[in-house]
């Protein structure tokens, strides 16, 4: 074999190690953003399965400031916040606070790789 041909075989073997990486850091930020929809979701049936009736859990970057509520989970590795916001009863109705949601086990929201937990357990 020829040392032009043995270049160019390097030379693809290469570009063909880069095509495989970029293509994993794409689909990890395509599962980045999945996870955080998956987390949000855990989250909401949780608060809903408490007795909450009116809220709303959203996801947000980590540094929106004017996400109104409280920070109940993180994703994409800290880049996005889950926020929980209770809504007020509207005013005229029978005046009685709604009842306090039941104390329940925390939601692992993102294992430390960022990945997501499944039956709440990180792979690694």
């Amino acid at each position: 074999m020829t040392q032009d041909r043995k270049l160019a075989l390097r030379l693809s073997q290469w570009a063909l190690v880069a095509l495989v990486a970029m293509l994993a850091l794409a689909n990890h930020a395509f599962a980045q953003a999945d996870s955080c929809e998956s987390i949000r979701a855990q989250i909401e049936s949780k608060i809903a399965a408490s007795g909450v009736t009116q809220f709303t859990v959203t996801v947000v970057d980590a540094d929106d400031t004017s996400a109104k509520g409280q920070t109940v989970g993180t994703c994409g590795l800290g880049t996005r916040r889950i926020v929980y916001d209770r809504q007020t009863e509207a005013v005229g109705t029978t005046g009685a606070a709604a009842p306090a949601p039941r104390a329940a086990s925390p939601i692992l929201t993102e294992c430390r790789d960022g990945s997501t937990p499944v039956n709440g357990v990180c792979a690694n």
